[in-house]
């Protein structure tokens, strides 16, 4: 399978760390997979929208390659919201399923230099943190990423 050369900030070489989740993998099969919101490595408290975005396009690549990838927002039921609309994703834990019986876990940092920033990802068992898998990349830190690391907005 050839590597997408993911180079763009829609992407974030999301592509190559699915690939390499993949590559190096060690174990049996995991069962279905969670992707956690990617940190910031200085503070695994914060986030920004790059993180947000980041396990976005992730879960895109790994469902995209034939993993089973479990939304882990999904609510038990859908929200109807008047004019806003109806909704099926919440961060409100009291609408999220309870059970879920994942074989893995994505969890991912970043870090933010001047000119990159850098990605790690590892896929880990939930019932013993072990690493099933890793992977690492660094993207350059242009316009549009430097704002997507603001936390919040896009603004």
């Amino acid at each position: 399978m050839e590597i997408a050369n993911n180079y763009g900030p829609g992407v974030f070489k999301s592509g190559l760390i699915a690939h390499q989740f993949d590559l190096f993998y060690r174990g049996a099969e995991p069962g279905p997979i969670g992707v956690s919101t990617f940190v910031n490595i200085d503070d695994l408290y914060t986030t920004s929208t790059f993180g947000r975005m980041y396990a976005e396009q992730l879960m895109n690549e790994l469902a995209q390659r034939g993993f089973d990838v479990v939304e882990l927002r999904h609510a038990d039921v859908i929200q109807f919201l008047t004019a806003q609309g109806e909704f099926a994703l919440s961060r409100d834990t009291a609408f999220l399923k309870k059970h879920r019986d994942l074989g893995g876990v994505v969890v991912g940092t970043y870090a933010v230099s001047p000119m990159k920033v850098y990605v790690n990802a590892r896929l880990i068992n939930p019932s013993n943190s072990i690493i099933l898998s890793a992977s690492s990349i660094e993207l350059p830190r242009g316009i549009e990423i430097s704002k997507l690391l603001r936390k919040g907005s896009m603004s």
